[in-house]
């Protein structure tokens, strides 16, 4: 199961993007997230795969918390984005890294493939 409980979030100083929002998604489900423009649903994603930091609340998965067991928490979601962006964000050697992390290569093996990036 998927728990957010009390997540609260803001790009800009008293400006929240959300708000103590709470809601589960029990094994098994489809949940689709509506609104409109600028209410926070890809924020709400960002913030459940972990790509933006949390600033109030919890986010579980299973019984894993992304704040405190991350690794074993990315190890059990998924997400297929309709466009890649993050992607074009990303510095070459950022790419990788992202890359490794989820394959859990060591830091001392990331240093001798890429060194010199």
């Amino acid at each position: 199961m998927l728990q957010v409980s009390n997540l609260s979030f803001h790009y800009q100083p008293n400006v929240p993007v959300l708000t103590n929002l709470t809601f589960s998604v029990p094994d098994g489900e489809i949940v689709g997230l509506l609104g409109k423009n600028g209410v926070g649903k890809t924020t709400t994603l960002k913030l459940i795969l972990g790509l933006l930091p949390i600033e109030k609340g919890t986010i579980t998965l299973e019984k894993y918390s992304l704040d405190t067991h991350p690794l074993q928490y990315k190890k059990r979601i998924n997400y297929v984005s309709d466009n890649h962006e993050i992607y074009n964000n990303l510095t070459g050697k950022e790419y990788l890294n992202f890359i490794a992390d989820m394959y859990e290569v060591s830091t001392e093996t990331r240093t001798k493939i890429y060194a010199p990036l």
